[in-house]
């Protein structure tokens, strides 16, 4: 490895996988790679709250 090179690992906690990041590519898109995954699971989140008022105002009804 050259002088001056820095390297980035990377852990994925599902799996015993581990990145090495050395450029400037490799980490710009690890960086859009994760922030993909924030925007998915936000928008889990998202989906899951709104399923959860939807059984909820269903459990309400089948108390009347």
């Amino acid at each position: 490895m050259s002088e001056g090179r820095h390297v980035y690992l990377t852990n994925d906690n599902s799996s015993q996988a581990c990145n090495v990041i050395g450029s400037t590519t490799e980490i710009a898109f690890e960086i859009q790679k994760l922030q993909m995954q924030l925007s998915h699971k936000d928008e889990t989140i998202e989906f899951q709250k709104r399923e959860i008022a939807r059984l909820e105002e269903i459990i309400e009804l089948m108390k009347k």
